[in-house]
């Protein structure tokens, strides 16, 4: 009974070990995953706020109030939009965990 016990003490000590050695590293994989992110997101969201928005000659307020929803240019606009600001917002965050870690 003793030795079946010292058995899974053992286990769980090993188990313990290895998340320590996990944890020793997850500041590392959170900064390489969080960064490029963070980066690309950003560069992202500036070109769909430069490229994507549609133009001031464009027909948003002719034809498509009455019969759709939103006119296609605007409704990809504000997908692309919200898309690579929420990116960006989880870049941050985790290089900011990563810091603490």
């Amino acid at each position: 009974m003793v030795a079946l016990t010292m058995r899974y003490i053992n286990k769980i000590i090993v188990a313990a070990q290895r998340f320590v050695i996990i944890i020793e590293y997850m500041g590392i994989i959170l900064l390489f995953i969080g960064g490029p992110l963070f980066i690309i997101a950003s560069a992202g969201y500036i070109y769909v706020r430069i490229k994507l928005k549609p133009g001031q000659d464009s027909d948003l307020d002719d034809c498509y109030w009455e019969f759709e929803d939103s006119h296609p240019q605007l409704a990809r606009y504000n997908k692309w939009s919200q898309i690579t600001f929420i990116a960006a917002i989880i870049g941050a965050l985790l290089l900011f965990v990563s810091a603490i870690f």
